[in-house]
């Protein structure tokens, strides 16, 4: 009997072992069929135009670095381009999107068929000067670099001009792109200048002062999302897709600090504790989904009417199309 006792029990542990097992293959089997459909789904090829790495679309850079456009059957591939042929680019089908929403704000006054669908992030420069300046008041008579005349920073910089009562005698000279404007500032060619993120990280290691991040000053939109009327019109589904995984990328950049900084790292060539000095400083730039309020919105048309001869009869609504991300976001819910 107490052998017969002990095959039993042999009998249903083996038993027990046979259904664990099958169990177990059965979830792998599972497990895998899943990741292949994963796998599996179809890849549309998308361009996206944009001037560089730069931290104005980060959160585009997170959600591709972390498969959140492949997940959603979106290929991106980055083309870069100079600001002033972006709006040329998309028209020509050469990118299906841009990130640079003012020289499409402006090219819509004249009459260009596309629409800033999201916007990404506020202003992300900084004034920065020479060691010796020490405020923005010392800079009386100085000589102030920005990128290049009627741009943005030319603004930016007129704005300090007027705000701190410099006068007329402060020079704004044209420089060029981030890397010659800190060229400049080395060559001691300029007392102070406007410059972009992460570059401004870069400036205060090689020993210059940052006297303001202008982001505090200016609350206007920096980064975003543009398309051609006929990719809104004849793509929605794709347009809804694109700006879903921007928005997945938005959440993703503010929620996951420690993860950021190793793609901002490798991205933008900084070493990590550079990195995380440029997460920190831009981090409450960026939109929750994509739209921002409607005054940080009009500031953005008030500088363009100043710097690039936007029309004055020019609105919002003629240049912006927050529909479809408006749509993503409700889809996702998204808390506003």
């Amino acid at each position: 009997m107490k052998t017969g006792h002990r095959r039993g029990r042999h009998g249903l542990i083996e038993y027990l072992l046979i259904v664990a097992g099958v169990g177990i293959l059965s979830g792998l089997t599972a497990a895998s069929v899943e990741a292949q459909k994963q796998q599996e789904v179809p890849q549309a090829k998308i361009k996206i135009g944009t001037p560089g790495p730069s931290l104005s679309y980060l959160p585009i850079q997170v959600a591709l670095e972390k498969g959140l456009f492949k997940k959603r059957g979106i290929d991106i591939e980055y083309s870069q381009f100079v600001p002033q042929i972006s709006v040329a680019a998309v028209l020509n089908r050469e990118v299906d999107y841009t990130t640079m929403p003012t020289p499409a704000a402006t090219a819509v006054g004249k009459g260009a068929a596309l629409k800033v669908i999201a916007l990404i992030s506020l202003l992300q420069h900084s004034l920065i000067a020479q060691p010796n300046i020490a405020s923005p008041t010392d800079l009386i008579g100085k000589k102030i670099g920005i990128f290049r005349l009627g741009d943005i920073t030319a603004f930016e910089a007129q704005f300090i001009v007027d705000k701190f009562h410099l006068g007329p005698q402060t020079a704004l000279l044209s420089l060029g792109l981030a890397e010659q404007v800190l060229a400049a500032m080395k060559a001691k060619a300029v007392d102070a200048a406007i410059i972009t993120s992460p570059q401004d990280i870069v400036a205060e290691d090689m020993g210059f002062r940052r006297l303001l991040n202008m982001g505090q000053l200016l609350q206007v939109p920096l980064g975003g999302v543009v398309a051609s009327n006929e990719k809104i019109k004849n793509r929605p589904e794709e347009v809804l897709q694109v700006l879903k995984a921007m928005i997945e990328g938005l959440e993703f950049n503010k929620s996951h600090r420690e993860e950021v900084i190793p793609i901002i790292s490798k991205w933008v060539n900084l070493t990590p504790v550079q990195a995380s000095r440029a997460y920190d400083a831009v981090k409450d730039t960026f939109s929750s989904y994509g739209v921002f309020s409607q005054e940080q919105t009009n500031n953005l048309l008030v500088i363009l009417k100043a710097t690039a001869g936007l029309r004055e009869d020019i609105t919002p609504s003629a240049i912006f199309d927050f529909s479809l991300v408006e749509e993503a976001a409700r889809d996702m819910k998204v808390k506003k």
